[in-house]
C-alpha cells in the first residue's frame, strides 16, 4: 500500500463547469509526509475507471452517472505521478509529486450526470492510497469520511510511446497519420499553464495533407519535412525535423501514452498542444 498526503488548490467550479487554465506548478499548501509500504508498485502507463464513491461510515458505494460512457470518470497516467483523465465532460489533471500536489478540473464545460457531484470531490481530496489492482482518493465532507474508488482497466490496449523529435519523417507521418483531437495546450509565458481547446482537431492525411479545422480558424497544408541542425526543445540529438505550416512551422515531439504531443517552432516559450487520436476518445 502507497499513501501519501496531497493538498490541493481551491477549485472554483463555474455555472457550467469547473475551473479551467490549472496551474499545476503551485498549489495552497505543501506535502509533509509520505508512506511507501511497496515501491515496487508502479502507476505509469496504468488505465483505471471510477467505480464510485465510498461512503466509509455507511458502507455504501454510489455509483456515478453516467454510467453508458467508457471513457467518463477515468484516468491514464504516463508517469507514476502524473496523468490525464476524463469527468463526466471535462479534462482531468493529476500530479500527485509535484510542487502543488494537484488533482483537478482542466476545462469548463457543463458536466452531465453526477458530474459535479465527481468535481466537489476531487476539491475535498487529501490524500491518497494504492494497491495493484484499486486507487483511493480520500476526502472528509460535513464530518463524514469518503473515497474515490478507482479499479485498474486490466484488458486496456498498450498504449503507444514513442519519441518522434529525433525521427526520420516518414517514421513520423506513420505514426500521426488519422485525425486528432486537441484537448489542451501546456506551457507559454508559465511552464505550466494549462488552455484547454474545445473543437480543435488537427489531421494527417495519408496524401500529405495537412489540416486544422477549430471554431475560429481552418486552413489546409501540404505537408513538407525541413531537417534544421540541432533542436531548440528537446536535447541529445543532432538534427530534427520539422513541419512546414501555417502560421509557424510544427515540431511533432512524442506520443505520450497515446497523447500525441507537439509545438511550435522558433518560438521562446513554447506551448505543449496535446492530441488525442478520434478512434481512441471512443473507445
Amino acid at each position: 500500500m502507497k499513501t501519501k498526503i496531497l493538498f490541493l488548490s481551491a477549485i472554483l467550479l463555474l455555472s457550467l463547469g469547473c475551473d479551467n487554465n490549472a496551474d499545476l506548478s503551485e498549489g495552497d499548501n505543501a506535502a509533509n509526509t509520505e508512506v511507501n509500504e511497496n515501491p515496487d508498485i508502479s502507476l505509469a502507463d496504468t488505465q483505471w475507471k471510477l467505480s464510485g464513491i465510498f461512503d466509509v461510515q455507511n458502507n455504501s458505494l454510489k455509483v456515478l452517472n453516467p454510467t453508458d460512457c467508457e471513457e467518463c470518470y477515468t484516468i491514464n497516467f504516463d508517469t507514476d505521478s502524473t496523468a490525464t483523465g476524463k469527468s463526466s465532460s471535462n479534462l482531468v489533471l493529476v500530479d500527485l509529486f509535484g510542487k502543488g500536489k494537484l488533482i483537478g478540473i482542466a476545462t469548463e464545460m457543463g458536466e452531465t450526470g453526477d458530474g459535479y457531484l465527481f468535481c466537489d470531490a476531487i476539491g475535498l481530496v487529501t490524500s491518497y492510497s494504492c494497491n495493484e489492482n484499486e486507487l483511493k482518493f480520500f476526502y472528509t465532507e460535513n464530518g463524514k469520511e469518503y473515497y474515490l474508488l478507482y479499479v485498474k482497466k486490466e484488458n486496456s490496449v498498450t498504449p503507444i510511446n514513442i519519441t518522434l523529435y529525433d525521427k526520420s519523417p516518414d517514421i513520423i507521418q506513420h505514426y500521426i497519420q488519422g485525425k486528432w483531437q486537441l484537448i489542451y495546450g501546456k506551457g507559454g509565458l508559465s511552464a505550466n499553464m494549462i488552455h484547454p481547446y474545445d473543437n480543435h482537431f488537427v489531421e494527417f492525411t495519408s496524401d500529405g495533407q495537412y489540416i486544422y479545422t477549430s471554431p475560429v480558424e481552418n486552413y489546409t497544408a501540404t505537408i513538407q519535412w525541413d531537417r534544421v541542425a540541432g533542436n531548440l526543445y528537446y536535447s541529445g540529438v543532432d538534427s530534427t525535423y520539422i513541419m512546414a505550416a501555417n502560421p509557424l512551422p510544427l515540431l511533432m515531439g512524442e506520443i505520450k501514452n497515446d497523447t500525441l504531443v507537439y509545438l511550435e517552432y522558433y518560438v521562446s516559450d513554447p506551448v505543449f498542444y496535446h492530441c488525442i487520436k478520434i478512434n481512441n476518445l471512443k473507445k
